[in-house]
């Protein structure tokens, strides 16, 4: 586990970590630019104008009166929803408060800024959050078309504020508790403790905290003399011109989780919460929306004392600060009292700022929003201003107290007090529910231990193509931004904090120049189907050269080991160690090269190249479901499946090794020619060794008979390649060694294979008593090789990927040849683990492009494993969804769009379904295919519905489908079972179910 290198952070088993936040406030759609407003000093409330007003449904009789303020802190876009994302239907977005749509998007970005892609989370993951009163619907309804379609199930759960938090752990399949918090304007800071106390007593493991405001219309307010709403539309906190403040709209939520958990994860860390309280003012005080400043003191106390921290430690307090005569005093009177318990006097040590200032009051968000501005002011430690504040409010007497308002941008200091950086952040409903948080920033890290650059593996995917082009863009953005972030933490967090989507592109790189000058080498692709199968292909001997495997060998661990391991156990047999062949000393390469090329030593070394990299294939979470092996290949594929061990393998492939040496010399060529055009040229002792493709032939023999025969080639013109090998196997200079090697093998107890693969003597599935007959592999060194025989037996399989394990490319080459050929319907990506010997790229560097293909073919790995063993989480851009606009009424802000039509649902039955119905007799089913078809439209707002919809891909649910089947029962006059829909969720073939069931009733 890391450790705290700062013991200043008195590091607490209580201690919360903040490890991602997320929100969208007016004139900020991210947190970016949420800090660079405040950092800036920007005021977000707007002027209104009439057109502004009167799009927001607002009369003009209304925003004409004297006392109307034209101002606001507006959300934009508050229209837009990413329903296809969620598996929202048209109608369904459309019925949901923004609130939720907005709070739901809000939780999705939470967890991808945390490094979590709540689909692999593990553990129990809690929900608190809260939101305004609903006038959305409220507003919706003045439309009487509107009001007669709402009532429903669906439109109650897409509004009601109960199922806030719901709607999330659902969607998002998290399983902690999920629980709605409402305490007015402390809402969300209510639900921030109480998130950090179910994380202290076990209840989940990582929590989100957070609220949403969206008050509709996002118009201006009429001022009331005593109220809380300023009359020039602009919040002075702690001014002596302060007359109150403006209303505003936001959403924010922050992923917390036990401190020591996040430290042992890796997790980003952008604050610590060292403490935090709530209480009620109870009935001591004016009336109930007054404040209390005996019940504020006690909660800010009560947080510092669970912190366990000096009140004067702290040096920036966010206050409530909405700006009122009254409630500005109190507030710094109660902070005031709870610095001062402690026996301090210490004058104007502690920055005072309010948030309201620069986006009004959030209400049930005001708390989220306050703690996510001083958490990025922790980061970046810097004290942004406090506006409006010239003359400070005389009962504040903020001369004689710990605190000075901060009104410019100042780097924060720490001073005499602490050497950390602490806060707190106050919310103070209406109805004297108060809430504090002692905020600390987040521990420095450990230095990471010095390693080699390797290449890194960037993976990004997305639901559609053009989100997958905003993707990219916004990332390459980032890493010029944050040229402080490791490409080895960008590359994990986006290997195992982001969803894997279909519409996929990779790119692998070295560092930032190699990715900022790759932007032509995205590799993209669009997965279809996910978890799909790998077939492993093994080549036989070949393609060794002094240094291969090298990177490997230095940057993966589980390679090193493997060969490491087999380096010793053929020590005995070899009477060397092969790692003095593969990586010799200097001064040793030639003496080393001539080795590899002697067939006693070059089989085991091939052996164990293919073997080693097998093993961390399947490290990395690739099991093989079928497997074909080139000559020497098979023997690697029956030790994977289990018909030997590794240590027999090595044995025996010494042994063969040797015997093979013991032959004399020969050649082996391979011709662009196919069997039968071969064996019309061949001589006496020139044999076919291996059929490698449909014009691809291997040829072996004596080295003087096949050297007669090239020339005979050369002349007629055809082409051929001599392979690298000194022996001529698969030929009749190899029947003297058979028998004794036969009988070595007799001394083995072979077993059956636990995993399939194909034989190279027939061609076809290895058999359980083929496996394990001795005699069968002296068949094996002696007859042809049948690839490409072997390669349309697995064209049959339902594989996703051809995966060559071994050293260079030649068999995935043949495999990309026979399927150009073959013309089969359907082709699988085929990759090669290592580089061709011509091909200059790094090993590791061709190994994660292998890995990025399969990815791209959908093949499931294990990232845990593939990633920097060193790695932390970082924050990184968040998905940019595709957003449509869903709304009923008046959009409620100036910057909308127009609305976008939808169907209005009837309460019965259209006429037309009606008369369609009773015309069944004359072509019943596609009259029901009509019916289906304009149900499904009319309940699910879909436009585009065929004969071969899926009624669950249009984002039907169980709840729907109880409306559909009682409309269909309606309209055809017989009873329709539900399970009719999810038996037939096809329009064609519940056209064909519901036409069966009227039969069976006798109806016509």
């Amino acid at each position: 586990m890391t450790e705290y290198t700062n013991t200043e952070h008195n590091a607490s088993r209580s201690d919360i970590a903040i490890i991602g936040m997320s929100g969208r406030f007016p004139d900020a759609p991210d947190l970016d630019q949420f800090w660079q407003n405040i950092r800036d000093g920007i005021e977000s409330i707007r002027d209104l104008t009439d057109a502004d007003l009167l799009a927001s449904g607002v009369s003009p009789t209304v925003f004409h009166k004297a006392n109307y303020v034209r101002r606001r802190a507006v959300l934009d876009n508050t229209d837009l929803f990413a329903a296809n994302f969620f598996g929202y239907t048209p109608r369904e977005a459309a019925m949901t408060d923004p609130q939720q749509r907005f709070f739901l998007e809000c939780a999705w970005h939470a967890l991808e800024d945390a490094g979590y892609d709540p689909e692999r989370m593990t553990g129990l993951v809690g929900v608190y959050g809260g939101s305004s009163m609903n006038t959305y619907l409220w507003q919706a309804a003045q439309d009487p078309e509107v009001a007669a379609s709402i009532g429903t199930l669906s439109s109650d759960m897409g509004n009601a504020p109960d199922f806030l938090s719901l709607r999330v752990s659902y969607k998002l399949n998290l399983r902690g508790p999920s629980v709605v918090v409402q305490s007015a304007c402390s809402t969300s800071l209510v639900a921030v403790h109480m998130a950090c106390q179910s994380l202290l007593n076990g209840e989940c493991d990582m929590a989100l905290a957070g609220g949403v405001s969206i008050q509709f219309p996002q118009a201006g307010y009429p001022y009331r003399e005593g109220g809380i709403a300023a009359p020039d539309g602009h919040c002075r906190a702690f001014d002596s011109a302060a007359q109150g403040t403006v209303p505003g709209s936001g959403v924010g939520i922050v992923v917390l989780k036990r401190l020591t958990d996040a430290v042992a994860d890796r997790d980003s860390i952008r604050a610590v919460i060292k403490g935090s309280a709530m209480n009620n003012d109870g009935a001591r005080k004016v009336g109930f929306t007054a404040p209390s400043s005996e019940g504020q003191a006690a909660v800010i106390a009560e947080s510092q004392a669970l912190a366990d921290i000096e009140p004067d430690s702290i040096s920036y307090i966010e206050a409530h600060g909405t700006g009122t005569p009254v409630g500005d005093p109190i507030e710094v009177q109660a902070l005031t009292h709870a610095f001062r318990s402690g026996g301090s006097v210490a004058k104007g040590f502690c920055a005072l700022g309010s948030l309201k200032t620069n986006i009004g009051h959030l209400d049930a968000a005001a708390g989220i929003a306050g703690l996510i501005k001083t958490v990025l002011s922790l980061q970046h430690r810097q004290l942004p201003p406090s506006l409006h504040f010239v003359q400070p409010n005389p009962a504040c007497q903020l001369e004689t107290g710990p605190f000075y308002v901060n009104t410019q941008l100042r780097p924060w200091s720490v001073d005499r007090s602490s050497s950390v950086r602490r806060a707190g952040v106050s919310a103070f409903g209406i109805g004297g529910t108060n809430a504090h948080v002692i905020l600390e920033e987040s521990p420095a890290l450990p230095p990471r231990p010095s390693s080699q650059p390797a290449s890194q593996l960037l993976l990004l995917s997305a639901k559609s193509a053009t989100e997958l082009e905003q993707m990219t863009t916004n990332l390459m953005s980032h890493l010029v931004a944050r040229p402080d972030q490791e490409l080895a933490d960008i590359a994990a967090t986006l290997q195992l904090g982001r969803r894997e989507l279909a519409h996929r592109r990779f790119l692998v790189a070295q560092n930032r120049q190699q990715l900022f000058e790759g932007g032509e080498r995205w590799i993209s692709g669009e997965q279809h189907r996910q978890n799909q199968g790998v077939v492993f292909l093994f080549p036989g001997q070949g393609n060794l050269s002094v240094g291969l495997s090298a990177g490997l060998y230095r940057t993966e661990l589980i390679f090193r080991q493997t060969v490491d391991t087999c380096a010793d156990l053929l020590r005995p047999y070899l009477k060397l160690d092969i790692r003095t062949l593969l990586y010799p000393e200097p001064g040793q390469e030639q003496q080393a090269e001539a080795s590899l090329q002697e067939t006693a030593f070059a089989q085991p070394v091939q052996f164990v190249l293919s073997y080693a990299l097998a093993q961390l294939w399947q490290s990395w979470g690739i099991q093989p479901q079928a497997m074909l092996g080139h000559s020497l290949g098979e023997y690697v594929a029956a030790c994977l499946a289990g018909v030997f061990t590794c240590e027999e393998a090595l044995q025996i492939i010494a042994y063969r090794g040797a015997l093979m040496q013991k032959m004399p010399i020969g050649s082996m060529i391979s011709v662009a020619l196919s069997e039968e055009a071969v064996r019309a040229r061949l001589v006496p002792g020139v044999e076919i060794a291996a059929l490698n493709g449909a014009e691809l032939t291997v040829v072996t023999g004596p080295r003087e008979l096949v050297s007669a025969w090239q020339e005979q080639l050369s002349a007629d013109g055809i082409t051929y390649r001599p392979l690298r090998v000194t022996r001529a196997f698969h030929s009749a200079l190899l029947d003297p060694i058979i028998p004794e090697f036969v009988a070595a093998l007799r001394g083995i107890a072979l077993r059956a294979p636990q995993i399939p693969y194909l034989s190279n003597v027939s061609g076809t599935w290895i058999t359980a008593s083929q496996a394990t007959d001795p005699a069968y592999w002296g068949a094996q060194l002696r007859q042809p090789v049948q690839f490409i025989q072997g390669l349309h037996v697995l064209q049959s399989l339902p594989s996703g990927a051809w995966l060559e394990v071994g050293p260079g490319a030649s068999l995935s080459g043949l495999a990309r040849r026979y399927q150009q050929t073959a013309k089969q319907d359907q082709t699988f990506t085929v990759v090669a683990s290592m580089p061709h010997p011509k091909d200059r790229r790094s090993e590791d560097l061709v190994l994660l492009e292998a890995v990025g293909h399969l990815w791209l073919a959908g093949v499931l790995l294990n990232w845990d494993a593939l990633v920097d063993p060193h790695w932390r989480k970082v924050p990184l851009p968040t998905y940019p969804f595709e957003r449509s606009s869903f709304w009923y009424g008046p959009k409620g802000h100036p910057s909308a769009e127009p609305p976008e039509s939808l169907p209005e649902p009837a309460s019965t039955p259209s006429p037309q379904l009606v008369e369609r119905a009773e015309d069944l007799a004359s072509s019943r089913i596609s009259v029901i295919e009509e019916i289906i078809i304009a149900t499904w439209s009319e309940l699910i707002g879909a436009l585009q519905i065929e004969r071969e919809t899926d009624f669950f891909l249009l984002g039907g649910d169980s709840l729907v489908a109880s409306l559909v089947i009682a409309r269909f029962t309606e309209i055809l006059d017989v009873e329709v079972p539900l399970r009719f829909i999810f038996e037939h969720p096809i329009v064609s073939e519940l056209a064909i179910a519901i036409e069966e069931l009227l039969s069976e009733e006798g109806k016509d």
